[in-house]
């Protein structure tokens, strides 16, 4: 069983290396091959059809790329879980927050003064 579960492995990586080739082909953008190679190869490690609602085979409803304007080919990353751009809002406002705490809310905050207390 194991050695039949390599051998299925290795034909799929083959596979879907032509189909990176063939892609970046007929794109014409060859210099991103590798990089897109090794990124799909951490996207397919990663995502699995028990993720997708129902029978949907499109990998596009787990998989969102996201670019940037400015870097280098090098600097493409596969990021597991949920990215999102903050703007600086002024100069002195900090870059980066070590283990930051996200709440995301589906509703307005709105700030209420009661007597001399600020909720």
């Amino acid at each position: 069983n194991r050695s039949r579960k390599s051998v299925l492995q290795r034909v799929a990586d083959v596979h879907l290396e032509r189909v990176v080739m063939t892609l970046v082909r007929v794109y014409g953008i060859q210099q991103w091959q590798s990089t897109i190679l090794k990124l799909a190869r951490k996207t397919v490690r990663h995502v699995r059809l028990t993720e997708f609602r129902g029978d949907s085979m499109d990998i596009k409803q787990a998989v969102k790329v996201k670019t940037l304007a400015g870097g280098q080919v090098a600097q493409s990353r596969f990021v597991k879980g949920i990215v999102f751009r903050k703007d600086a809002t002024h100069n002195r406002m900090r870059q980066n927050i070590d283990k930051a705490r996200v709440l995301l809310l589906d509703c307005a905050i709105a700030f209420e003064r009661r007597g001399a207390v600020r909720l």
